[in-house]
């Protein structure tokens, strides 16, 4: 698993909405530091998931 690069912000955004899209109601986002790397980044999270997905 080495040479997989962790996945960037879009990537966990995208698979967050096609799981909640597939009806699964709970879905928490992990391991935010391998794809949030600023403040603004985690406000992004935030906005688009919300807090309740941490």
């Amino acid at each position: 698993m080495g040479e997989v690069p962790p996945p960037d912000l879009w990537q966990m955004i995208d698979a967050y909405t096609a799981a909640k899209d597939a009806g699964l109601r709970k879905v928490k986002l992990g391991n935010f530091h391998l794809f949030v790397k600023t403040r603004e980044e985690y406000e992004t999270v935030e906005k688009i998931v919300g807090e309740e997905s941490f």
